[in-house]
């Protein structure tokens, strides 16, 4: 799982390393970088926010298909 800590694509050397493990692992995925989540004081805190909620759902479904 590739986390996001900037709103800015990873830098090129964390893509590669991201790509050349796919092959080797069951899954990958990666999650956006959700500015909202450092004001939070839990996951039931930060799933009443919109943005919050679609990435977690589309993590969820993510999960699933592997």
């Amino acid at each position: 799982m590739l986390v996001a800590d900037a709103s800015v694509k990873p830098v090129p050397a964390a893509r590669y390393r991201f790509r050349a493990l796919a092959g080797r692992l069951a899954g990958t995925t990666s999650v956006p970088y959700l500015s909202i989540l450092r004001a939070m004081e839990g996951a039931e805190q930060a799933l009443t926010d919109k943005d919050v909620k679609a990435a977690a759902e589309k993590l969820r479904h993510q999960m699933e298909e592997k």
